[in-house]
């Protein structure tokens, strides 16, 4: 007999019913002692009577309540009222999974992800020897806000942990009948529960697998004309006959998917944790890793469906001598670049992984805010010429280890346990959890060595240029020096001195020429000795762009870049830098949101994002990144100088002041913050204050010196003044001069012939 509103179960309130079934009737109510809204499930009446059926429903009520898992329903009590048998739980607030897909469009990432969430939990369940043996669309939960609940443990049975179990014969049900399904559903049961043997946590994993074939596909994988013929099908057919073009489309998932539907279950995934990590490795679509499209650039709608994602976090320095995290720093470093060249791997960048280093500690935390599935962690100790390497692979799904080991070597064999690591954590990926990874992790390049003396000088020349200040980019200018003397065919070496020097590293100071003079030399031997280097080609297109004004080469070399290693962020980010002044303004656009994409948290490509905005005109959006950066790290100097320029152009003078003022405390010898300054300064009508400060910039040796000074002078309403500085700026190839048509300070020179030809002069393809 139905409830009325107003009855009472001991403290739980009656308020509305929310349905029924064979199982009983589910209302709203209230809690009275706490004050909250929960669901009360009603046995029904014929039932309730039953003494096994009442003890069952009590045990496996604690045990499921024992859970807690936030993919799970939650229950918070079980009782019997005047003979009315009931279980609380919370109140969900959506629609069943079954409801959610009827007329919506076939969708394989979602199926990927709500596999995952079922997974997930289901594998919480299995932990404490709980068997659903009833998963499907009905018994499945999308609320409001996304999450995925599993529903109903009615027909669980609960045995020891682990795969097997005792179990009766199963009987079946048509989902037809309408009285409820007690011990499974016809269309999801596994080949080994239609032949009634025992259902274990495999047997879950095929109901699941089912599921998820239907939401991918709008199908569902067994289905006949009676409900013998369906289980016909579950035991004989092969459902992967009608994925289509997910074949080609979205391969990983396809082979994830196959594998829950195996007919054998020793053939399935032998566990719903790996389950739930393969499902977490296929649900997203990285970037198509070489693909292109009609431009020559990445195209980042092509399909590399299946890809891991993995994140290898900076390995601990274990040594007795501090001074060797350059050592460890760089292990992690080779891993990252040997585990990227793999096809279907997506790895976290460095900056990526080292900006988090030391912050946080939990894996699954970890694995979030990296955007990774599988975390590689690990340690480096040497001493002497011996070191020992310790490796772990572990799950961010369940946090579960997946491998580990321990190396102790001669150092001469570090080039052969880096390849053991990156090939192990290959095959892991792909033979535990049945991933299409193929090829080997660490395909030898011709920029590589082995001459292990040189190797060490390498690292501790990459360790001092990760540190990007001027004293460490000379210390990282002698390590590459070294790396080269020992080894003259180290094209890596030679790649790194261009980087420093094209940062004005080793005392270049600010003229071009000197800039160009050892640069240039250093990209170009190290391209000659392997033109494969995306790192090289970007250095020369910077040499190329804002050295030579040569723009069409610079433009072949940046794509060259981005068509070796569509994943190095700085083929992006300087392509970007390339396209806005040459007016192409959505295309830098696209490349800037690539390199974003690629290093979400690193400081530098979240503040060119607001570059870009900014030299596009586009203010608010401008200033609005730039503070992102400023909270994401207050003392980054470019975030604060960008922002000011920002706030300059809505006209916020006092604001922008205050930005170029902390630029300038946070980086003294910075002129362009010292200028931008100057500049507000003297429009501000502090003309005394500003003119002390120019004389200042006056004096100092910087390449762009002539063109900030230019900036400067416009403060002071001195047009002519400044040209002047902007064609001393142009017989000193002052790379900023690459901008001047889109630098929103000069946009009163636009229509100055002057100001025109010295555009002209530097070859800017988009002359106002």
């Amino acid at each position: 007999m139905a409830l009325t509103a107003g009855s009472r179960l001991g403290p739980y309130e009656i308020i509305a019913p929310l349905g029924a079934g064979g199982m009983g009737e589910v209302y709203r109510a209230r809690d009275t002692r706490l004050g909250r809204e929960i669901a009360v499930k009603v046995v029904a009446h014929r039932l309730a009577g039953d003494l096994d059926l009442t003890a069952r429903f009590e045990r496996e009520g604690r045990a499921v309540a024992a859970l807690n898992h936030p993919n799970i329903l939650a229950i918070h009590d079980v009782g019997e009222e005047q003979g009315i048998l009931f279980a609380v739980t919370e109140l969900l607030e959506g629609q069943t999974l079954r409801l959610s897909i009827l007329g919506a469009t076939p969708d394989w990432r979602k199926a990927a992800t709500i596999g995952r969430a079922v997974a997930e939990g289901l594998a919480a369940a299995h932990a404490k020897g709980i068997v659903h043996r009833d998963v499907k669309p009905e018994n499945l939960f999308i609320t409001r806000d996304g999450r995925v609940k599993v529903l109903d443990f009615g027909l669980a049975r609960t045995a020891p942990p682990g795969l097997s179990g005792s179990g009766s014969g199963i009987a079946t049900e048509s989902p037809e009948t309408g009285a409820g399904v007690i011990l499974g559903t016809v269309g999801y049961l596994s080949p080994e529960q239609v032949r009634g043997l025992q259902a274990d946590a495999r047997s879950d994993i095929f109901a699941l697998g089912c599921v998820v074939f239907e939401v991918a596909t709008g199908e569902r994988a067994f289905s006949g004309s009676s409900a013998a013929e369906t289980l016909s099908e579950a035991l004989h057919h092969d459902p992967r006959e009608r994925l289509g073009t997910l074949e080609e489309t979205a391969p990983g998932f396809v082979q994830v998917l196959a594998r829950c539907l195996e007919k054998d279950p020793e053939k399935r995934f032998q566990s719903m944790s790996d389950l739930a990590f393969a499902f977490g490795l296929v649900s997203e679509e990285p970037r198509g890793r070489g693909t292109k499209g009609r431009d020559g650039k990445p195209d980042s709608s092509a399909a590399t469906a299946g890809a891991a994602s993995l994140a290898v976090l900076p390995f601990v320095n274990r040594s007795p001598d501090p001074d060797n995290e350059y050592f460890s720093d760089g292990m992690t470093e080779e891993l990252i670049g040997a585990l990227s060249r793999v096809p279907g791997l997506r790895v976290v960048s460095r900056t990526s992984v080292f900006a988090l280093k030391g912050r946080i500690q939990d894996v699954r935390e970890l694995g979030r805010a990296l955007g990774a599935t599988a975390i590689l962690e690990g340690s480096v100790r040497r001493a002497g010429g011996r070191m020992r390497l310790t490796a772990q692979l572990t799950s961010v799904a369940d946090g579960y280890q997946l491998w580990a080991e321990t190396y102790d070597r001669d150092i001469r064999d570090v080039f052969a346990v880096q390849d053991d690591v990156a090939n192990t954590i290959v095959a892991t990926l792909r033979d535990r959890l049945g991933l299409g990874l193929s090829g080997s992790a660490r395909a030898p390049r011709r920029s590589d060595t082995q001459n292990v003396h040189a190797y060490q000088l390498y690292l501790k020349g990459r360790y001092f240029w990760a540190r990007r200040t001027p004293e460490t980019r000379s210390k990282a200018i002698r390590f590459f020096q070294e790396a080269i003397e020992a080894d003259p065919g180290y094209a890596r070496a030679h790649a790194g001195l261009a980087d420093c020097y094209l940062e004005r590293g080793g005392g270049l100071g600010g003229r071009a020429e000197d800039v160009i003079a050892r640069a240039r030399p250093a990209a170009t031997r190290a391209l000659e000795l392997d033109d494969s280097l995306a790192d090289a080609h970007t250095s020369m297109g910077r040499i190329l762009l804002y050295y030579d004004w040569n723009w069409p080469a610079a433009e072949a070399e940046f794509r060259r870049a981005i068509e070796l290693d569509p994943l190095y962020w700085e083929g992006h980010h300087s392509y970007s830098h390339y396209l806005l002044p040459a007016g192409r303004v959505a295309e830098s656009l696209d490349s800037s949101l690539e390199a974003l994409e690629i290093e979400p948290l690193d400081l530098g490509i979240n503040t060119h994002l607001g570059w870009h905005y900014l030299y596009a005109g586009d203010f608010d959006r401008a200033a609005e990144q730039c503070r992102v950066s400023t909270e994401m790290d207050p003392s980054f100097f470019y975030a604060h100088f960008y922002l000011g320029m920002a706030y300059e152009q809505k006209g916020d003078a006092a604001k922008a002041l205050a930005e170029f003022e902390e630029a300038v405390r946070l980086s003294p010898q910075s002129v362009e913050a010292a200028a931008g300054r100057i500049r507000l300064l003297a429009a501000a009508g502090r003309r005394e204050e500003a003119e002390a400060a120019l004389q200042e910039l006056t004096g100092r040796e910087e390449s762009s010196i002539a063109y900030e000074i230019g900036v400067a002078r416009l403060g002071f309403g001195q047009a002519d003044r400044a040209l002047d500085a902007f064609e001393k700026a142009l017989a000193d190839r002052a790379e900023r001069l690459v901008d001047m048509a889109i630098d929103p300070r000069l946009r009163s020179l636009h229509s100055h012939p002057r100001f025109r030809e010295i555009a002209r002069r530097v070859g800017i393809p988009a002359v106002l």
